[in-house]
């Protein structure tokens, strides 16, 4: 596998797992904000945000190198691992 394939694949998984991340604190971000932690609450939403920021810089990256985000293939897993 050449460093371009290479690259597009580990850019499209660390898309998707900070995709899996931002959805994780937006959630707690509204259950925060549902015990009346709103200050907690904002602070990790902004969390969410800055992980959507850096997922637009991949994005940015995969089409630099010719390929739309959602067509890159996953890394394959590791050992020991479900496909």
């Amino acid at each position: 596998m050449s460093f371009e394939e290479k690259t597009r694949k580990i850019l499209a998984h660390w898309q998707k797992h900070n995709s899996d991340h931002a959805k994780t604190y937006g959630d707690w971000a509204g259950k925060a904000r549902e015990q009346g932690m709103e200050e907690v609450a904002g602070l990790i939403r902004e969390v969410e945000e800055m992980t959507l920021a850096i997922n637009a810089k991949f994005e940015a990256a995969l089409k630099k190198l010719g390929l739309s985000p959602g067509a890159a293939p996953a890394l394959p897993p590791g050992p020991g691992k479900d496909p």
